[in-house]
């Protein structure tokens, strides 16, 4: 689980830029607080049990971040099957 720590952080990290891109700007403000928090407890503390609180929310910033990737690439995929069905 310590492993997956750095990739969910990331995920998280496009998730807020997801949230600046369609103009969420209040929740990219939390998003970028917990990222924040967290990011300092696996940087700087030994101990990872203080960053243990915060791992539900960081894991509900990468499920939207998965989530807005996937309707983004079949919003890509429907515009191109569309450009070649017209050719």
């Amino acid at each position: 689980m310590k492993s997956l720590h750095p990739w969910v952080l990331i995920a998280a990290l496009f998730s807020t830029l997801y949230l600046i891109r369609f103009n969420d700007i209040p929740a990219a403000i939390v998003y970028l607080t917990l990222l924040y928090a967290s990011a300092v407890h696996i940087a700087l503390h030994a101990e990872p049990r203080y960053s243990i609180p915060l791992r539900p929310e960081l894991y509900i910033c990468a499920a939207y971040f998965l989530y807005r990737f996937s309707r983004s690439v079949n919003v890509i995929r429907l515009a191109h099957s569309r450009d070649e069905g017209t050719t």
